[in-house]
């Protein structure tokens, strides 16, 4: 059964990169605050860029900017799947999280060819119109990643907009990051995942149960492949959140399928994997 999630949405108001000037009547003139990132997976190091980005708002609105498809998607469509969240699992994290908006501008050749200039002054002062800006120590924006912190800064400097460089998190000596998640799910730890992400893992899900009564799952295909075993999970709606039931979920050679799921054979549903 294939998988066919739906597209990204345009939130709030958009203009050319779907990126809204504001959501309810804040002050215009103040600007958003707006964390810039892949978000793949919302860890504790994204976690760290918000919490900065709240205490640097004062009361201003704070957004996120993450690009659909991921830049990786683009310039490798052939490449494993490698995705920890899908466009619409990163939908309902932000909402989740408290964004007061999200942005995503569609990540194609013409995005790509973006001077790191052209995307300071297209899309984060002309299109969303920031104040401030929040990015992790090693963000880098533009054509061939050349746009760095420092020039992010200078940018900032010259058209009137601040920059926060948060430092990269760190548990055991390790760098908090979506790589290591993904390493640590195709090893099978999704506890240990769980806790750096600070959240089960979520996948979107589709059910179909045969006349047997197996159910399978329909994996979407960019979302990486755990190692094979059982996982405790949890099915639930994917917006709002309702609790269906607890489950297990059989990764093997052959695909997916759940234990002890009473849900009927649905769409819009996530899996949180537990353990």
């Amino acid at each position: 059964m294939p998988f066919a999630p739906s597209p990204p949405e345009a939130s709030c108001v958009s203009r050319p990169y779907d990126a809204p000037a504001f959501c309810g009547d804040s002050e215009a003139s103040a600007g958003p605050v707006l964390l810039l990132g892949n978000f793949d997976g919302f860890h504790l190091g994204h976690a760290a860029l918000l919490d900065a980005g709240r205490d640097a708002a004062g009361g201003r609105p704070v957004g996120v900017l993450s690009v659909e498809p991921h830049p990786r998607q683009f310039f490798a469509p052939a490449a494993a799947a490698f995705r920890i969240a899908s466009a619409k699992v990163k939908r309902e994290t932000f909402a989740r999280r408290g964004f007061a908006f999200s942005c995503a501008p569609r990540f194609d050749a013409t995005f790509a060819r973006q001077s790191p200039e052209a995307f300071v002054r297209d899309v984060l002062v002309r299109s969303v119109g920031v104040s401030q800006v929040v990015v992790g120590e090693d963000f880098r924006f533009g054509a061939g990643r050349a746009g760095t912190t420092e020039r992010l800064r200078a940018m900032g400097d010259e058209l009137g907009f601040g920059v926060s460089v948060v430092a990269t998190v760190r548990r055991q000596d390790a760098r908090c990051s979506s790589s290591l998640i993904r390493h640590l799910l195709r090893e099978g730890e999704a506890a240990t995942a769980g806790t750096l992400l600070g959240d089960p893992w979520t996948v979107e899900a589709r059910l179909r149960r045969s006349l047997g009564g197996r159910v399978s799952v329909a994996w979407p295909d960019e979302i990486l492949r755990p190692a094979p075993g059982r996982y405790n999970a949890r099915l639930r709606r994917l917006a709002g959140g309702e609790a269906l039931a607890e489950c297990r979920l059989i990764a093997n050679g052959d695909g997916f399928r759940l234990d002890g799921a009473g849900a009927p054979e649905a769409s819009d549903l996530a899996l949180d994997i537990v353990s």
